[in-house]
């Protein structure tokens, strides 16, 4: 019986095996490099993209306020603001447009250590209602503009009318003076008139020019506005913003940082930093300040976006980051509003 013819049998040498498996790394490391690259390219892309917005957010929300920073009802140059019987706290200094202060004097709002604090005071709704009659010792009346319910926090008179809320400060201005005053009531008349009732005998002296308002006066709303660094829910650094006795809250995680610079009407091209030096210069009818520039480091959410830490220069300083986060400053001049002639 015949036996069967043997098959010859190939397979792969060794040789050829090594040079699939090296081919094989070869691939998988181009395809592995191709990915890291674009991951790191999508990343990079990704934090320019949130600084950006979150830069040009934040330049919106503060340059708005600022612009109104001082402001009382009327435009133009007025005298100095005079304070009458008003809350406690920063609310005694109306005086003052701006004050631009470090975190060390601002402890009770839990900044981040060494970022600044912007403190605006004014009439920064542009909000005011006409002086209908002129006013009585004790109470007057003025246009009944808006009604908003459960938008005050006192307990038992959370409606505001023209945004003033009984308990916080207001302002009442003509071409000659401004006071600053604490709503103690407000009432309803009727569908178009609202009385306002304060503490104190200014008002009512006809024979007292410099206490004495007649129809065409503004009453609005005094607003204290600040804005902070502190670090928000994500745990890194974020802009906070707190208006009057309301809880501060939380705008834009990313920004790090305000710095402020200022000039005044004899040296328009001049900016000088203003941490610290604002409440003296405001009411220099003389030489006011008319403008600021603002500043603004905002960083990425995500470490290890760049391969070395960044450089950049904020407030007139040179600052290198301590991590590998991408940083951008942003920066735009305000003209003040109430300081211009």
């Amino acid at each position: 019986m015949r036996k069967p013819l043997a098959r010859s049998q190939k397979g792969l040498s060794l040789v050829e095996l090594m040079i699939a498996i090296t081919l094989g790394l070869i691939l998988t490391a181009g395809v592995l490099q191709l990915f890291i690259s674009n991951n790191q390219t999508f990343r990079t892309q990704q934090a320019t993209s949130r600084v950006q917005e979150s830069g040009r957010l934040a330049a919106e929300f503060l340059a708005s306020d600022i612009r109104m920073a001082g402001f009382t009802g009327f435009r133009g140059r007025l005298s100095a603001v005079q304070n009458k019987v008003i809350a406690t706290g920063y609310q005694n200094k109306y005086e003052n447009g701006i004050e631009f202060i470090a975190a060390a004097d601002a402890a009770a709002l839990a900044p981040v250590a060494n970022t600044n604090v912007l403190i605006l005071r004014g009439a920064i709704d542009g909000v005011g209602a006409p002086l209908l009659k002129a006013a009585e010792a004790g109470k007057f009346t003025v246009s009944l503009l808006s009604e908003k319910a459960d938008s005050c926090s006192a307990v038992g008179a959370s409606t505001s009318y023209n945004g003033l809320c009984v308990g916080e400060a207001a302002y009442i201005a003509d071409y000659q003076k401004t006071f600053v005053f604490s709503v103690s009531g407000l009432n309803k008349l009727n569908a178009t008139t609202l009385e306002v009732s304060y503490v104190g005998s200014w008002g009512g002296d006809n024979i007292d020019p410099d206490e004495y308002f007649v129809e065409g006066a503004v009453v609005s709303p005094a607003r204290e506005v600040v804005y902070f660094i502190r670090n928000g829910i994500s745990g890194r650094p974020s802009l906070f913003q707190k208006v009057n006795s309301d809880a501060a809250v939380e705008l834009l995680e990313g920004v790090s940082d305000i710095a402020l610079f200022y000039n005044r009407d004899a040296t328009k091209s001049n900016y000088v930093t203003a941490l610290n030096q604002l409440g003296g210069l405001w009411n220099n009818q003389a030489n006011p300040i008319v403008s600021v520039r603002l500043e603004l480091v905002v960083q990425s959410i995500a470490d290890n976006v760049l391969e070395d830490e960044q450089a950049y220069t904020f407030g007139a300083a040179d600052v290198v980051a301590t991590d590998k986060r991408l940083y951008k400053v942003f920066s735009t001049t305000v003209a003040l509003r109430n300081q211009l002639p």
